[in-house]
């Protein structure tokens, strides 16, 4: 109600709508902080992180791989160099059937900027297990699933790896695994 208040006193104010929005999704009202969000980008419309944000919340909560690209995509227009913009456009453009190639160099280039950032080795892994490359993929998600082991995600992939790579037994365990830490809906 303070916030709505301050936005009535100073519509100008965007870190209103960035805190009322991410109340909204903390609350898990996924479509009104999607509409907060974008109220805030109408006063910052060049802002990469709050475009990534918006990607995400695309992608990762409505599985909206359109809109998640769109967004990645601007974010990467007004920044070429933000990493984590980069990295989550090579996700999506290879999980659209996209060029693997142009995802690949994404990928690569996001890598470069943040090496030790998980979810950029995640989605490198990713765009290669897609291209085939199952066996040079399963040590860089093995150091995922070890650095942060409750990401559902990361013992998808893995298993994913294991599996093209023959090795059942060891993927079906990453995949069930996976499955309890409450994997997405679309990967399970």
């Amino acid at each position: 109600l303070e916030l709505q208040r301050t936005i009535e006193l100073d519509p100008k104010l965007t870190v209103a709508y960035l805190r009322l929005a991410k109340l909204e999704e903390d609350q898990g009202n996924v479509d009104a902080a999607i509409a907060g969000y974008q109220k805030a980008l109408v006063l910052q419309p060049n802002f990469p992180p709050l475009l990534t944000l918006l990607g995400n919340l695309y992608l990762e909560d409505k599985a909206d791989l359109r809109n998640a690209h769109t967004y990645y995509e601007k974010a990467v227009a007004v920044d070429a160099n933000f990493a984590p913009a980069i990295a989550n456009l090579a996700y999506v453009q290879a999980e659209q059937g996209g060029d693997l190639n142009v995802a690949l160099g994404l990928a690569q280039k996001a890598k470069q900027m943040l090496p030790d950032a998980d979810s950029i080795s995640d989605v490198l892994g990713w765009v290669e297990y897609l291209k085939g490359s199952y066996q040079e993929t399963i040590p860089m998600f093995k150091e995922c699933v070890r650095k942060d082991p409750a990401r559902a995600v990361y013992r998808y992939h893995l298993g994913m790896a294991l599996l093209a790579a023959g090795n059942k037994q060891e993927g079906k365990s990453q995949l069930e695994s996976a499955l309890q830490l409450k994997l997405s809906a679309d990967n399970a």
